[in-house]
């Protein structure tokens, strides 16, 4: 884990100040978190993930996100709503890399009775 750097010289305008200090009130994190997760997006810091499903041996984009926790949940409800797909996979692009790489899978199949329409 790396240090954490509290920067005297780090200056932001009162209004950017506002709206840190509502989106914490809203989530439960701190300014701090919020600021560095934004920092990190900004310079390009982030792995970015993709949920993707594939049909008649081609991919299709279902969704992007920088959080692989939503990624995860998004594939799970997509594999229960989108029959016509048997499996949504959760894809990562790590930093740097040119290359999505699959990091979960869910299918419809045995997961619920509602995937079989019964209730």
């Amino acid at each position: 884990m790396s240090a954490v750097h509290s920067p005297k010289g780090l200056r932001i305008s009162d209004e950017v100040h506002a709206a840190l200090k509502i989106r914490a009130a809203q989530t439960g994190e701190s300014m701090g978190q919020i600021a560095e997760r934004a920092l990190r997006k900004e310079l390009g810091m982030v792995a970015r993930y993709r949920v993707a499903a594939e049909k008649d041996g081609r991919q299709v984009t279902l969704a992007h996100t920088d959080f692989p926790d939503l990624a995860d949940t998004i594939a799970q409800h997509l594999a229960l709503t989108l029959r016509e797909y048997p499996e949504v996979i959760v894809q990562e692009l790590p930093r740097g890399e040119r290359t999505w790489r699959t990091v979960a899978a869910w299918s419809a199949v045995g997961i619920g009775p509602e995937v079989d329409g019964e209730a």
